[in-house]
């Protein structure tokens, strides 16, 4: 296998969890560095067509696009939305009124 392998530290040193990595011409793969199995290693399989434009095989259930500009774009938008807060949000605060009410009366059955 040729391997390429793309800057595997973020700016500070610290290592990368996604690597990019080259297997001949127009294939790729990023390897995921956290997962404890080597089945589960890759985390996604990159083909270069002809034309350019850049197809993902997801090996896991995300919400990411399957068509890039560059190799190096798909590991970015991985590294981004895996970066994402994780869990819920806090909640979104209801503003509560009294009920509504006519000339001193409440209004409804």
């Amino acid at each position: 296998m040729n391997e390429r392998r793309h800057d595997q530290t973020n700016g500070s040193g610290v290592p990368r969890r996604f690597v990019l990595l080259r297997q001949d011409g127009q294939n790729w793969v990023i390897h995921d560095r956290e997962s404890h199995r080597a089945t589960t290693r890759v985390a996604a399989r990159i083909t270069v067509t002809e034309d350019d434009e850049v197809h993902v095989t997801w090996l896991a259930v995300t919400p990411l696009p399957v068509v890039y500009a560059t190799p190096e774009d798909v590991l970015a938008s991985l590294e981004m939305w895996q970066a994402r807060p994780h869990g819920g949000t806090k909640p979104i605060p209801i503003p509560h009124f009294p009920p509504p009410t006519q000339h001193g009366r409440q209004v409804g059955p």
